[in-house]
């Protein structure tokens, strides 16, 4: 997997002037889920994250919110839950993408996203 496929890979090379290391997708995958959490404690944002964080029938159906098929999956209900996740993502996540590479990984990912 060539990493000339992916512009954003480039980007973080550049930004940190470091070469982009496989195992880096967990960890940015674990600060996603970390930002959507504390967006979540905002009381200001509530009706924003709820309208675009979770996923309803009526949602898809009648709001036509189709991205929420790919933003529930980033919201946790409590600290337990986040911490869960999160560690358990960095346990088998470092190694998966290890295996699977970068791209494969991701897609794996999303589409465990999507179908939970």
């Amino acid at each position: 997997e060539g990493k000339g496929n992916w512009g954003a890979i480039r980007v973080i090379e550049r930004m940190t002037g470091r070469a982009f290391q496989p195992e880096y997708v967990v960890y940015i995958i674990i600060a996603v889920n970390c930002l959507v959490f504390l967006l979540w404690q905002n009381v200001r944002l509530r009706r924003f994250m709820h309208k675009h964080f979770t996923l309803s029938l009526r949602g898809i159906v009648v709001d036509y919110r189709f991205h929420t098929l790919f933003t529930h999956f980033w919201s946790h209900n409590s600290e337990g839950h986040l911490l869960a996740n999160m560690l358990t993502l960095w346990f088998f996540g470092t190694e998966c993408v290890a295996m699977l590479g970068v791209a494969r990984f991701f897609q794996l990912y999303l589409a465990a996203g999507i179908f939970s």
